[in-house]
């Protein structure tokens, strides 16, 4: 965020408008948001934003990943995982894992499918009316 407000020193000094912000200095505060509203630095691992998890507990399931058939490390690759399938990795005493339990069942996991395509044509040209058409699905939220 420091190096956002140096750039915005320096454009003032060499008499640059304000009105034509580069897109770096867009970038340094959309993640300066992310990493603030989630509690983590950049370079952080998601998984730090669950209860009780530490860089140890982390480090422990990355290395567990394989034995336990998990295809990679992220967040919502754990948090898609039975609550069965969590238990049995033993990252934490049952007491801690009710905790992480009780937070995934109200992260807003999200599934979305995206498609694009043109009715009635096999194939789509510049001069086309295009349908974007998005589902959003909640798994967490069930049927309501």
């Amino acid at each position: 965020m420091m190096e956002v407000a140096l750039e915005l020193q320096k454009m003032n000094q060499q008499g640059q408008s304000l009105k034509r912000i580069p897109g770096k200095i867009y970038e340094t505060i959309i993640q300066f948001q992310q990493h603030f509203i989630q509690g983590l630095w950049q370079g952080d691992d998601p998984l730090l934003q669950l209860p009780h998890f530490t860089p140890e507990v982390v480090k422990n399931y990355r290395r567990i990943m394989r034995e336990h058939n998990i295809a990679d490390g992220s967040i919502k690759t754990f948090c898609r995982l039975s609550a069965t399938q969590r238990s049995n990795l033993k990252l934490l005493d049952p007491q801690k894992m009710n905790d992480v339990e009780a937070l995934i069942r109200v992260l807003p996991l999200v599934t979305v499918k995206a498609r694009a395509y043109t009715e009635g044509e096999m194939e789509m040209t510049m001069s086309d009316a295009i349908t974007l058409e998005f589902t959003i699905k909640y798994p967490n939220f069930g049927e309501k």
